[in-house]
């Protein structure tokens, strides 16, 4: 048998006003969660729910100093801590159900709710960067109200708590940590999870943190008070350790605890303690009260109809930004752009390593901005995971953030941010809560930077729903491409090719020449660049590319034509994700359907093998089509080697005359 924590009760005459509210709100909670319970051991409800019974007087007795203006970001258990802050049982059994009548439609579920001030996401950690975003969103606009975000004592385990953790306290954010400690995680005792105190993890960043052991609800009413307006009168985060126990199982049914670990909580369940002061006569009628109101919500539930549509309908694309032809490096053009932005737009933000002056970043893009914009150019530690969720709680909460992550390879450090939150919002929130941000990251070899610093990842990130992929070459205006990115409502990865930011932009003419190249280009934002050395007759290849292999296309389509008398279009877009068919149809049907991609990344489930596949579909091909790409391979860092495993445009010239005979 485990050994309880040394419990504390509420000492000194109490106000029974003040504990009757408080029980009948622990009440609401417990008999809400009971009858989902039964819900789902009768068949009547699909797929899970993890229930907060025995731990209702941490939250209750935390939330009597919340109130909405306060944003709450919560996890998995969330019941309680929505009830608290919505008071919208209805909406939430609803939710439950999936009835269009709850707040996410049915979409989230028991685990992903938004309304109001007040989120929760299944994953466990990446919700506490997520909450800093929203605190810090809240100082800069003059927003009243803190951020609060619960921990379980399993969430413990992961990086982006601790990259949080500093990231609060270096920034001094008004972000109450609020850690559940029920000693399981799930099926796991903390024991053998966590070493040491829990309460010295968030000290050792220099949050101050207190611990309540109780399940009295006019204790933890009482101690968790002052936190509150410590972090609401702006002395920065604090973090509140809630000693625990959880009476139920961890989701529907699966509790693999001994009853000898829960037998001793059954004594300290906080609805029995709290009813041993209470008048049997009152809590009689708030049971009347509760169960009225529950059935009710379940009446309404019942009735109200499903949502009709399984998958919400795109995110609109932005305005075109009207493109300038200077003959600028990108560099240059991409920092003009970004100072623009910042001058326009106070929402406008940027964050990322090594930004500010003298440095400016890694490839100084952002070059000057810090010192003309003090406060808006903020340089960070090594945290792209929990960054890339800052700035994902900053776009919920309405600013425009503009995250730099240095190499594109770290991309994998973001990926849970950018897979499971900041591209999900939306989608699981039934389309009330958008998530416009953009990363900007520099991708691709030829610098001799080696295996960790040389790779093009952007097919990781393919397929991703309401993740734009947009990819700037040398002959779109990457000044303009980032304008439209920085308005879109949807989170924009911004790939730029380590290469072409010392290379100008090549612009057209007004008669639509660029050197000896004819230039077509589709209406509206994120436009596809189609160009042709005979005036778009009778190519007898479409070559697709992006990015940085746009010119060594250009160089082979050259070859071809001049070595060997075959004529080749080039189609370079700059929208990657969702593929955008306009000009590559186009040129296809002049083609004749024969086409070949051409990208330096890993072939193997890449943009190429995706367009290919898309045109095949849509009955674009004829006969078999090419792709030149990077090979499963390890990027070198001698040149000779490096040379051998990226693509260049001897390859692409070999590719081509071997689909032409």
């Amino acid at each position: 048998m485990d050994e309880l924590p040394a419990l504390e009760s509420a000492s000194g005459p109490s106000s029974r006003p003040l504990l009757e509210s408080l029980y009948e709100r622990m009440l609401l909670i417990r008999r809400f969660e009971e009858r989902v319970l039964s819900l789902f051991s009768e068949g009547s409800l699909y797929g899970t729910t993890h229930a907060c019974i025995g731990q209702e007087a941490v939250s209750v007795g935390l939330f009597s100093h919340l109130g909405p203006q306060d944003v709450v970001f919560s996890n998995h258990r969330c019941h309680g801590h929505y009830l608290l802050h919505q008071d919208d049982p209805e909406g939430l059994m609803a939710e439950l159900m999936g009835r269009s009548t709850g707040p996410c439609a049915g979409r989230g579920g028991s685990q992903h709710l938004h309304r109001g001030n007040f989120y929760s996401n299944g994953v466990q950690g990446g919700i506490v960067p997520n909450a800093l975003g929203l605190a810090m969103a809240g100082s800069l606009l003059e927003q009243p109200g803190i951020a609060v975000v619960f921990l379980g004592d399993g969430t413990l385990g992961e990086g982006q708590v601790y990259e949080s953790f500093n990231l609060a306290a270096l920034w001094k954010l008004p972000v109450l940590f609020v850690v559940e400690n029920n000693f399981w995680a799930q099926s796991t005792h903390s024991r053998v999870q966590i070493a040491g105190e829990i309460a010295d993890r968030p000290r050792a960043f220099g949050i101050p943190t207190t611990v309540i052991a109780s399940h009295d609800v006019l204790l933890t009413c009482k101690r968790s008070g002052p936190v509150v307006e410590a972090v609401r009168r702006g002395e920065g985060p604090q973090a509140l350790v809630f000693h625990t126990f959880r009476l139920c199982s961890h989701s529907r049914s699966d509790d693999a605890r001994p009853e000898s670990c829960i037998a001793p909580w059954r004594p300290h369940d906080p609805l029995l303690l709290a009813s041993k002061a209470l008048d049997p006569a009152w809590m009689e009628a708030a049971e009347s009260r509760v169960d009225e109101r529950l059935a009710r919500a379940e009446q309404l539930a019942l009735a109200a109809p499903f949502a009709e549509d399984p998958v919400l309908p795109p995110i609109p694309l932005p305005q075109p930004h009207p493109e300038e032809r200077t003959g600028e490096r990108v560099v240059h053009v991409l920092n003009r752009a970004l100072r623009g932005l910042l001058e326009e737009d106070p929402r406008v933000l940027l964050l990322g390593e090594d930004l500010v002056d003298p440095y400016g970043g890694a490839f100084k893009v952002t070059r000057g901005l810090s010192c003309d914009f003090p406060g808006r150019v903020l340089a960070t530690p090594l945290s792209e995971a929990a960054l890339t969720g800052v700035a994902s709680g900053l776009a919920l909460r309405g600013m425009r953030p503009i995250l730099e992550i240095m190499f594109g390879d770290f991309l994998t450090l973001c990926a849970d941010q950018l897979v499971n939150y900041v591209s999900k919002f939306r989608g699981m929130y039934d389309g009330t809560a958008s998530c416009p941000m953009v990363l900007r990251t520099p991708m691709g070899g030829r610098r001799g930077y080696g295996p960790t610093h040389s790779q093009t990842l952007d097919r990781l990130l393919m397929g991703v729903p309401d993740l734009r992929l947009v990819a700037p070459s040398v002959l779109h205006d990457p000044g303009a491409l980032l304008r439209e990115a920085v308005a879109d409502e949807a989170p924009v990865l911004f790939i730029e090719n380590k290469l072409m930011y010392t290379r100008p932009v090549r612009s057209a003419d007004s008669e639509g020449y660029l050197g000896p190249w004819r230039a077509r280009r589709t209406p509206g934002p994120y436009p596809t660049i189609t160009l042709s050395l005979v005036d778009f007759s009778a190519p007898m290849v479409t070559l697709a590319t992006y990015g940085g292999m746009a010119e060594i296309v250009m160089d082979a389509a050259e070859a071809l034509l001049i070595e060997h008398e075959v004529a080749c279009e080039v189609v370079v877009p700059s929208l990657l994700n969702p593929t955008r068919f306009q000009g590559l149809e186009d040129s296809l049907s002049r083609s004749r359907g024969r086409l070949v991609t051409v990208e330096e990344g890993v072939g193997v489930a890449g943009w190429g093998a995706e367009v290919i596949c898309s045109c095949s579909e849509r009955g674009l091909l004829r006969g078999a089509a090419g792709r030149v790409a990077a090979p499963c391979a390890v990027i070198p860092t001698a040149l000779p080697l490096e040379s051998g495993v990226l693509p260049d445009a001897a390859r692409v010239v070999r590719e081509v005359l071997s689909r032409v005979g």
